[in-house]
């Protein structure tokens, strides 16, 4: 059975690793292998693969949105499809996946917390925040943004109010001033990624009561790092990452290895 990824830049791609290793302990036949493809390059990509009998796909950055679009999918954040009778089927496994991590670690899910502070407004933030209306939550959300154009796709995604602000530490701070043990930071931004420097809002943490979740894995945090030195309770994106791989083979396959396997096979 044929499953991948799609996107750019992703050579780093750990989802390789944990399906690979997944189908052979679980007895599967089955390859997961990476394709970065160009934009212009990914209709064609789809109906060729569909074509050779491919079971499944990943979508990840920058591609989400518009292969949402092309497939004709009302998901704000398309990260998941599967072969259908006639046609893809498509799902996004951010929400849940991101719930289920918290759960593990902090024995909370997401839409239990209070209070959410989100730095970032990209694509993972609308399927977050879709996750969050599904489950008709109560919490009060706040995001960090450095520009207001995502501001009303974002509304769109959540039926309660969203309070926006800019990004810097300053409004950060005055947040965190309020935060409670019942507050959950989530560190949703690419900066890690592309390089950029989130030092201007290390001064605000000390004023930070609650849980944290970085949702990059693989590169340094700034915001993990100094959340991990204060002793906060925080994780990085790895949890994260897993229990999207498992929700992706119950989507695939019908079943998924165990988090516990997965987990130390890329820590070892």
């Amino acid at each position: 059975m044929r499953i991948g990824i799609i996107g750019e830049g992703i050579s780093h791609s750990c989802s390789p690793h944990i399906h690979n290793l997944s189908a052979d302990k679980l007895g599967i036949k089955s390859r997961y292998e990476i394709y970065q493809i160009k934009k212009n390059n990914i209709i064609k990509f789809l109906d060729d693969y569909w074509e050779l009998g491919g079971l499944g796909l990943n979508i990840t950055t920058p591609y989400k949105e518009y292969v949402g679009e092309i497939l004709g999918s009302k998901l704000t954040s398309l990260n998941t499809i599967v072969r259908g009778k006639d046609e893809w089927r498509c799902y996004s496994t951010d929400g849940e996946g991101l719930s289920r991590a918290l759960y593990r670690f902090f024995h909370k899910n997401l839409h239990e917390f209070s209070r959410i502070i989100i730095l970032g407004s990209g694509g993972v933030v609308s399927a977050i925040l879709s996750y969050l209306d599904m489950k008709d939550s109560n919490s009060d959300i706040s995001i960090l943004r450095r520009n207001s154009e995502r501001d009303h796709p974002l509304k769109r995604s959540y039926s309660k109010s969203l309070a926006f602000y800019d990004f810097n530490g300053s409004s950060l701070m005055e947040l965190l001033k309020n935060s409670s043990k019942n507050t959950l930071l989530i560190q949703a931004t690419s900066a890690a990624h592309t390089g950029q420097s989130l030092e201007s809002l290390i001064p605000a943490l000390k004023y930070f009561q609650g849980s944290a979740v970085d949702l990059v894995y693989g590169y340094r945090s700034e915001i993990l790092e100094s959340l991990r030195l204060s002793q906060k309770p925080c994780i990085d994106g790895t949890a994260m990452l897993i229990e999207q791989a498992r929700l992706c083979q119950e989507i695939w396959w019908g079943k998924s290895l165990d988090f516990e396997t997965i987990y130390n096979h890329l820590n070892s």
